[in-house]
């Protein structure tokens, strides 16, 4: 019994449901989570031209994009110097 409930947290561990579009509820949001997966690779890499730049996109979905309350609310908190 024991090493079925593991095999099954296994498989259930093993599926990313990060970028799921089911996950999401507004168009922008999946496309926001992707920009903040590329901001922290371009933070890492220290490009600055890259940062500057998805920085942009991300106060334009802010500003212009359909995305859900608790995007925004994320956005706030983890950026607020372009809100």
């Amino acid at each position: 019994m024991g090493k079925e409930n593991w095999h099954f947290q296994e498989i259930f561990d093993s599926v990313d449901f990060t970028h799921h579009e089911s996950t999401y509820t507004h168009v922008d949001d999946r496309r926001f989570f992707i920009i903040n997966d590329k901001m922290g690779l371009a933070r890492h890499e220290n490009d600055i031209d890259q940062i500057t730049e998805l920085r942009h996109n991300i106060k334009m979905i802010y500003m212009n994009g359909d995305i859900s309350r608790d995007t925004r609310e994320y956005i706030k908190d983890s950026y607020p110097y372009l809100t």
